[in-house]
């Protein structure tokens, strides 16, 4: 054990915490009562709660995650005494009345279940700075911590009730295990870093990448060893440990292992690889670095490219087992494996690739620190130190704003102009699914789903004459989002009749009259535009000209 932290550095990490837990729960409330987060696992909570074998009836993701919420949810429901959470239109409408008890149940429960996110963002922040401090020192650990709570896509999923922000914490713990494989190399070592990777696994399938990082730890540790029976015996274990670990996070595998092959397996690979297979697909590396560049906001992601190249260079040139150079090791080939795997695939979001956001962080402070402490000449070194402040500043500006979009999303106004356009009585139709629908309060008294788009055996001329009769034939303002209609207009292979739909549409050319009559959009300054997943489409109202 290293020496104690020290105040000045305690006093420090107290700050930052207070600025990630700030960041983390300004616009937590979002959309509530409503459920505009469609990967936020309510349903499969509930599930957990009504099934006597805990069923989440679900397996895309594994349980441990939807566990934890279902048990948020049981302690709010037990609080306040209440029996559910509300999930649709029916259910939710009522909670529109401050004074339902519905919806102090509905806040809670969500409140409860996005501060679980919360809380794990905070752990990883302080786990950021143990593995700087280990690895370099406090300057570099509080620099590392600082960073990753500005880092706008690690914020964002910070306010969710998804299994992203366990995830992030369970890769990182299971990284920082993996020095204790290089530095030492024990039977314990070993079988706590593969419970870690068997819980991450549990969190999310996709932590089976968690493999690359370790077998390079056990290499670089063991040496010429690595192969000898001592040394499989204890990858052996951790393979035993990580086995475990995953099925005590999600124990119906084993009774229902077809429905994990079906949904767990065969449809994420579908997902992944909507052919079938990686081979000849377009590749997502491009989308990866751009997605980097706004999750991270572009400057910290410039520091973090350069904190990459800088640990490469300098665990080839230097002392390979330095704690420096074991977290060179570990991180890089984590980044680089990561990075690498998924860009084959076609299918890209900010989700995804931030994983390695904590990673990145890490050794864009260890570069910065070590940039600054190079610099010579006194002016040089305050220059220094003032760029990598700049960049902190940056970040937390950029972290702000998109907290900004939490809390000015487009649905807000969008409901309230339909309200105050149309009236509450006037009939609303709406394609999208319900999350993607606009803030009413109140809600309007004739909300209409008009499921032609939906019916995915609707094709060609059928589509149409369905499409043209419902235009001529309706007066009633459409309200649509970018979130729903994006997926058309993204894939106008997959969906012709669909794209050339919604392109009518969107330019004003539907031959029955059909146009834009309002658009509601988030405009950032080009200099500070992040964008936050789910959060603030373009929403926009088409209607005929006196339409009502």
């Amino acid at each position: 054990m290293g020496p104690p932290v020290s105040s000045r550095s305690r006093l420090i990490l107290a700050a930052i915490l207070a600025v990630a837990l700030v960041a983390s729960v300004t616009g937590l409330d979002w959309g509530l009562p409503y459920q505009w987060h469609t990967d936020e696992k309510v349903t499969q909570a509930l599930n957990v709660l009504r099934s006597p074998r805990w069923d989440p009836d679900y397996f895309i993701n594994p349980h441990l995650h939807i566990y934890l919420v279902a048990a948020t949810f049981k302690i709010a429901l037990a609080i306040d005494g209440g029996h559910s959470v509300g999930q649709t239109l029916p259910e939710i409408v009522p909670m529109l009345d401050a004074t339902s008890p519905a919806r102090r149940e509905q806040f809670l429960a969500m409140r409860l279940a996005r501060g679980l996110s919360v809380l794990f963002g905070l752990l990883t922040v302080i786990l950021v700075f143990a593995l700087g401090r280990r690895h370099w020192d406090e300057d570099t650990g509080l620099l590392a911590a600082a960073f990753a709570a500005v880092t706008m896509g690690l914020v964002n999923v910070w306010h969710f009730a998804t299994p992203e922000a366990l995830l992030f914490l369970l890769m990182l713990a299971a990284l920082g295990l993996f020095d204790m494989v290089i530095a030492r190399g024990a039977t314990r070592d070993y079988v706590l870093a593969g419970v870690c990777i068997g819980l991450a696994c549990s969190t999310k399938y996709t932590a089976w990448l968690l493999g690359a990082p370790f077998a390079a730890a056990h290499l670089a540790g063991r040496g010429r060893a690595a192969l000898r029976f001592a040394a499989i015996r204890r990858l052996l274990l951790a393979g035993c440990a990580a086995l475990g670990a995953f099925l005590a996070g999600t124990p119906l595998i084993i009774a229902d292992w077809k429905q994990f092959w079906e949904f767990g397996v065969v449809y994420n690979w579908y997902t992944g690889a909507p052919t079938g297979s990686l081979v000849e697909v377009k590749r997502s590396y491009e989308p990866y670095l751009a997605l980097l560049g706004d999750g991270l906001g572009w400057p910290l992601f410039v520091v973090s490219v350069a904190g990459v190249v800088f640990g490469l260079t300098s665990f080839v040139r230097g002392d390979r087992r330095s704690p420096a150079a074991r977290a060179y090791l570990i991180h890089g080939v984590w980044i680089v494996c990561f990075y690498a795997f998924y860009g084959l695939s076609p299918h890209h979001a900010l989700r995804f690739i931030m994983p390695i956001a904590p990673s990145l962080v890490l050794l864009a402070a260890a570069a910065s620190v070590a940039f600054v402490r190079r610099q010579r000449q006194p002016f040089a070194q305050r220059l220094a130190l003032a760029g990598a402040t700049a960049v902190l500043i940056y970040s937390g500006a950029y972290t702000g704003r998109a907290d900004w979009m939490f809390l000015e999303d487009t649905r807000y106004a969008a409901g309230q102009w339909l309200i105050r356009t149309f009236g509450q009585s006037a009939r609303i139709d709406y394609f999208e699914i319900e999350a993607y629908l606009p803030y009413f309060d109140p809600a309007p008294e004739h909300l209409q789903y008009v499921p032609f788009i939906e019916h995915v055996t609707l094709h060609q001329s059928d589509f149409w004459h369905t499409a043209r009769a419902y235009l001529r034939e309706s007066s009633a303002p459409i309200v649509d989002s970018s979130f729903y209609y994006d997926r058309y207009l993204d894939n106008p292979r997959g969906f012709p009749e669909r794209a050339e739909f919604y392109r009518h549409l969107l330019t004003g050319t539907d031959p029955a009259g059909v146009k834009p009559i309002a658009r509601f959009t988030l405009e950032n300054p080009r200099w500070l535009n992040p964008r936050p997943e789910r959060i603030a489409p373009e929403v926009v109202i088409f209607g005929k000209p006196g339409g009502k």
